[in-house]
Order: structure tokens, then sequence, then C-alpha cells
């Protein structure tokens, strides 16, 4: 199924283990659920593809194109996504133990609760003033109301900066 082309199609909870997807298209597809270890999906491009909750331990997702999907609660245990494009993906919840991310392209995402293992500490500390300088000029965080949501993101990445820090480490 390489550079399959799939817009809007329904998949959910599909099982494809190292299914080859390089260079397929899945915009608007619904992925809900998907099982895809050691899946190659390196090329693929998911545009407003909804991933919640899919599982990619693996799996070959470098220089994917994933703006705008919906990646709430997916895992990516060991996946590589370097060079991955993620602007304004939806990564609350997700998992990211042991993922390459070297060169992601990140902006505008959703952090919330997001997860990264195998992180260092002195990193993340030296990280905040980029993460602040990265998210400081999204139009989500103009005006008064804009300025108190980044000043509760810069909290709430502090407290969990031990998190974060492999993470920013590989995407700068």
């Amino acid at each position: 199924m390489s550079a399959a082309q799939l817009p809007g199609a329904y998949l959910t909870g599909a099982q494809l283990p190292g299914a080859n997807l390089s260079g397929a298209e899945f915009p608007g597809a619904n992925l809900r659920g998907a099982q895809l270890p050691g899946a190659d999906l390196s090329g693929a491009e998911f545009p407003g593809t909804n991933l919640s909750g899919a599982e990619f331990p693996g799996a070959d997702l470098r220089g994917a194109q994933l703006p705008g999907a919906n990646l709430s609660g997916a895992e990516f245990p060991g996946a590589d996504l370097r060079g991955a494009q993620l602007p304004g993906a939806d990564l609350s919840g997700a998992e990211f133990p042991g993922a390459g991310l070297t060169g992601a392209q990140l902006p505008g995402i959703i952090l919330e609760y997001i997860t990264i293992a195998h992180v260092d500490k002195e990193v993340a500390n030296a990280q905040a003033d980029k993460l602040y300088s990265a998210l400081k000029d999204l139009p989500r965080y103009q005006g008064d109301s804009g300025q108190a949501a980044l000043a509760e993101t810069m909290d709430k990445f502090r407290k969990k900066k031990h998190q974060f820090s492999g993470f920013f480490q590989t995407c700068s």
C-alpha cells in the first residue's frame, strides 16, 4: 500500500503491523485506535486525520506530514519521527518513550498531558526559554488572556520539565 491514496478512509481500530504505507495519503481519514507496530509511514501525509489512541511502537514516521492531526492519547514508543511535520497537531495525552524527534516541526501544537521518557532535567531548564520564545508569538497567546494562558503553559512546563526535556532537545 506504499503511496496509497486514502482520503477520508475509515480505518478505526485497524491492525496494520509492519505495513508499508510510506508516502501514503490519509487526508481527513479516521484511524482512531489503529495498531501500527513497526509500520513504515515515512513521508506519509495525515492532514486533519484522527489518529487518537493509535499505537505506533517502533513505527517509521520520518518526514511524515501530520498538520492538524488529532494524536491525542496516541503512543509512539521507540517510533522514529525525525523530520516529521506536526503543525497544529493535538498531542494531548500522547506518549513518546524512546521516540526519535530530531528535526520534527511542531508549531502550534497542543501539549496537554504529554509524556516523554528518558529525559535530562538540565536540558529542560535550558529549553524553557526556547519554549517561551516559540510560543509567545502564536496568535493564541496574544492579548491579556493569551498572556495568561502562556504563563499557565510555562508554569506547567516548569513543574513537569523533566518530562519534556528530551522532546525539546531533539526538536531544537
